[in-house]
């Protein structure tokens, strides 16, 4: 399967876009994309084949299929990403914390990921 190309600087979602921004930076929609979205997204990014989230079908996702460090389990971490060129650029920020994400570590340790 291809991952579709994603332009970070076209705005062609607009109002879709706003709305979701807006929910995504509230309180409450940061519980919602720290507790359920992890969760809630996997199987639907997979029934859909990568077009539609929890949050619908902007931004675009793409499924990160890594190994666990200590664990040595397949994980599936669904990513925000976008393209330039024939490279994919995954956004890994852990919701602007000061962290970097856990699935990092994993990465860093089984760098043979699949998107």
């Amino acid at each position: 399967m291809t991952i579709p190309r994603v332009d970070p600087t076209t705005d062609n979602s607009g109002v879709l876009k706003g709305a979701v921004a807006k929910v995504a930076t509230s309180p409450v929609g940061q519980w919602y994309l720290r507790n359920i979205a992890p969760r809630a997204d996997p199987p639907l990014l997979r029934r859909t084949r990568g077009r539609v989230s929890s949050l619908g079908t902007w931004p675009r996702f793409v499924l990160l299929e890594h190994v666990g460090a200590k664990s040595g389990i397949k994980r599936q971490t669904p990513l925000i990403y976008f393209t330039d060129g024939d490279r994919v650029i995954l956004i890994a920020s852990n919701y602007g914390g000061a962290r970097h994400p856990a699935w990092c570590h994993n990465v860093k340790a089984n760098p043979r990921v699949t998107l």
